[in-house]
């Protein structure tokens, strides 16, 4: 089974999906510094992986529609439509694969604290609460099979 991570700069979640569940991992991000971060980390934790520099608008031919699992962990709520970044990240999924999608709950009182301590962060994220979350993934084509906060 093959599990891409999108925006995978300086990411645990490659190696722990490797060792944990026997996943053969890609990375992809936009950044040559994250995808550097991305591969030390992997070489840290003696994993074979690829890591791809581009934009999930415009990847490269050879990774569309070839992943069993796409994971966005803190990538979707930075586009001000959800929907679309999520149909971009849906071109990267075999038919019938998943896609799990994590956002930081910038509505809840995670989002008030960061919004206290480090304004410019939290001014970088679209407000997104679960039912708009739930709502992008359909109308990107996705079926929901859970969508909440976890804190």
């Amino acid at each position: 089974m093959r599990l891409l991570e999108i925006g995978c700069a300086k990411s645990a979640w490659l190696p722990y999906f490797a060792k944990e569940f026997g996943f053969s991992v890609s990375g992809l991000d936009y950044s040559p510094i994250g995808c550097e971060m991305a591969r030390k980390v992997l070489q840290a934790n003696e994993i074979v992986a690829e890591v791809v520099c581009a934009d999930l608008f415009s990847p490269p031919d050879n990774m569309l529609g070839v992943f069993d699992v796409v994971v966005s962990l803190g990538v979707v709520e930075h586009f001000e439509d959800t929907a679309s970044c999520l149909k971009a990240v849906s071109s990267f999924l075999k038919p019938g694969g998943m896609l799990i999608t994590s956002i930081p709950n910038m509505v809840g009182w995670i989002g008030s604290i960061q919004k206290a301590v480090n304004r410019p962060i939290y001014d970088i994220h679209q407000l997104i609460d679960p039912a708009m979350l739930k709502e992008a993934h359909e109308l990107a084509g996705f079926d929901v099979l859970e969508c909440k906060y976890f804190v």
